[in-house]
């Protein structure tokens, strides 16, 4: 519908038709409102729930290469930082700082899905202002991650 609805806009622009025959808000005309909500349910993890999928992701972590690792590292450090998913897509490792005691990241840059790459800033916040993310206690993923920057700047090396 969306599809012919556009078709019909350009033969309007055209002045080949005076009405577009597939109304504005189609979709109103053949559903309810409350047939458009799919009534998602949140769940939310305990601390056990929390701590065993940490533990399955650095089991899977450890036994896989380097291509596969980097998603499983997202999810990981994602799992203390709890950023959203194009906050986590444009993640550095130069944003890794330490602050107040802890490590943690310093962001100001979030993916842009719409056009495929950064968009330079964060969600409703101007360009240039950033963030500190929760801090992650745990050493073992701080260390986890500055291996991988090692191993991933020597994989590049090797390729070039």
């Amino acid at each position: 519908m969306a599809h012919l609805r556009t078709f019909f806009t350009f033969l309007l622009d055209k002045a080949v038709l005076s009405v577009n025959p597939i109304p504005r808000s189609y979709l109103k005309l053949f559903f309810k409102q409350s047939d458009f909500s799919t009534g998602r349910k949140l769940h939310l993890f305990s601390k056990d729930e929390i701590s065993a999928l940490r533990e399955e992701l650095l089991k899977e972590y450890k036994g896989a290469t380097i291509a596969n690792s980097v998603s499983r590292l997202a999810l990981i450090v994602d799992t203390y930082l709890g950023l959203r998913p194009e906050e986590l897509q444009v993640l550095k490792f130069e944003q890794l700082v330490k602050y107040e005691g802890s490590y943690t990241f310093k962001i100001d840059d979030s993916w842009s899905e719409k056009e495929k790459k950064p968009n330079g800033s964060l969600k409703d916040r101007p360009k240039g202002t950033y963030r500190y993310c929760l801090p992650i206690k745990n050493i073992e993923v701080i260390d986890l991650i500055k291996d991988f920057q090692i191993k991933q700047k020597s994989t590049s090396m090797n390729m070039v």
